[in-house]
C-alpha cells in the first residue's frame, strides 16, 4: 500500500496560519499559495490541469496600498509560480499569457490588515500535463510590486507511484475507432481503477502508453474519492472520443449509486457541449448512411 503522505508546508501554514506573518514577508507585503483543490499525495502521471489553488496577497504595513489585480499580474508575468522538481531543478514551463499594458483603473486598494486573493490553475502559470516523476516537489510564488519582488513561503507536494498491490479494482476499457485499428503493440491500454492511498480509496482513469516505461506508465485522471472498495460498472469504449459512464454503489445505504460520465480521451467530466457535438456527428453519419447513391452521368 502507499504510505499516508499529506500536503506539507515548510512553514506552519494551515488554517488561520496562512494569515500570520512569516520570515518570507517583505516590505509590509505577504504572499501565500494555499487551499489546493486536490488533497495530496498526487499520483505519478496524474493530470494537474484540473488542480486549483489560491494565491493571496496581504498588506501587513500600516498604510493603505494599491496593487494590480492578481490575474493581471499573472498575465504580465509579474506573478509567477516556480515548481522545483525532486532533483532540485526547476520544472520548465510552456510560457503563458503576457499583457504588458495595464489599465490604471483596475488597481485594488488594500487597507492595513486587508488581503486580496484569487484562484489559479497550474495551466495559468505555464504548467501542463503532469508534475513528473515521483518525489517531493517545492512550489513558491513570486510577485513584483512597486519595483520589489516578494516571495511566498514554499509549499511541498508529494508525488507517489501507485504500486501494483495498491490497485483494488482494475477494469479494462474496450477499444473502438482509430485506436482499435492500430497494431496491438501500439495500442493504449485504458483502465478504470480503484486504488488504495494510505487510508483513502481513489477512483482513477488511467491510460497506459505503450511507449512509456514499457507500457507501464502514462497519464491518469483522479475522478473521485470512494468510501472504500465498491461495486462498479463501466460502460463505453476508448478511441472514438465518446463518453465513459461509471456507476458505483456507495458503501453505506441509503446513499445509493453514483454515476460519473467522463470524456474517454481526456478523463474530464463530459460536458453538454461535447454531448451536442457527438449528437451532431451521429446525425451526419446517419444521413450519410441513408443518402441515395449518385445518379450515373450521361454517356
Amino acid at each position: 500500500m502507499i504510505p499516508t503522505i499529506t500536503l506539507l508546508l515548510t512553514t506552519a501554514l494551515s488554517g488561520l496560519g496562512s494569515y500570520l506573518p512569516t520570515p518570507f514577508d517583505k516590505d509590509g507585503w505577504g504572499l501565500r499559495i494555499h487551499n489546493f483543490s486536490v488533497r495530496g499525495p498526487y499520483l505519478a502521471g496524474e493530470m494537474i490541469e484540473p488542480v486549483r489553488f489560491n494565491v493571496m496577497l496581504m498588506n501587513f504595513s500600516k498604510e493603505t496600498r494599491t496593487h494590480d489585480p492578481l490575474n493581471i499580474a499573472n498575465r504580465k508575468r509579474d506573478l509567477k509560480l516556480r515548481v522545483i522538481q525532486p532533483d532540485g531543478n526547476p520544472r520548465p514551463t510552456l510560457g503563458g499569457l503576457r499583457s504588458p499594458v495595464r489599465d490604471p483603473f483596475t488597481q485594488i486598494t488594500l487597507r492595513p490588515g486587508e488581503y486580496s486573493s484569487l484562484d489559479f490553475s497550474f495551466k495559468q502559470f505555464g504548467y501542463f500535463l503532469t508534475l513528473g516523476a515521483p518525489g517531493r516537489y517545492r512550489l513558491e510564488a513570486t510577485l513584483k510590486i512597486d519595483g520589489k519582488t516578494i516571495t511566498s513561503p514554499p509549499v511541498e507536494l508529494d508525488v507517489v507511484a501507485v504500486p501494483e498491490d495498491a490497485v483494488l479494482v482494475n477494469q479494462l476499457i474496450p477499444l473502438e475507432g482509430a485506436e482499435s485499428l492500430k497494431p496491438p503493440d501500439e495500442q493504449e491500454w485504458p483502465v478504470i481503477q480503484q486504488v488504495k492511498v494510505g487510508d483513502r480509496t481513489l477512483l482513477i482513469y488511467r491510460r497506459y502508453n505503450p511507449t512509456m516505461n514499457g507500457g507501464k506508465a502514462g497519464m491518469l485522471w483522479r475522478l473521485a474519492e470512494l468510501p472504500g472498495k465498491v461495486e462498479m460498472k463501466v460502460e463505453g469504449a476508448f478511441g472514438a472520443g465518446k463518453p465513459l459512464t461509471i456507476t458505483y454503489q456507495e458503501a453505506k445505504p441509503p446513499t445509493g449509486t453514483t454515476k460519473l460520465v467522463i470524456n474517454s480521451i481526456g478523463g474530464t467530466p463530459w460536458t453538454a457541449e461535447e454531448e451536442q457535438l457527438l449528437r451532431e456527428q451521429r446525425e451526419r453519419e446517419q444521413e450519410a448512411s441513408i443518402a441515395p447513391p449518385p445518379r450515373p452521368g450521361k454517356p
